[in-house]
């Protein structure tokens, strides 16, 4: 899984995200995660089929 991890200034943050009081100012880590739906969790797997995949 490919995430992107930064340290950044909180100031250059809040045009983007609504950050608590004691969160400004200051040095904050960033992470970001691929994002999951709920759809895409809840799709069955695929089996692949057997049948004639043992040879004698």
């Amino acid at each position: 899984m490919d995430f992107v991890r930064v340290i950044k200034n909180s100031n250059d943050l809040e045009k983007i995200v609504d950050l608590p009081q004691s969160l400004k100012n200051r040095k904050v880590e960033v992470i970001i995660l691929p994002y999951a739906d709920k759809e895409d969790l809840e799709q069955p797997k695929k089996k692949e089929s057997k049948r004639g995949s043992v040879q004698i």
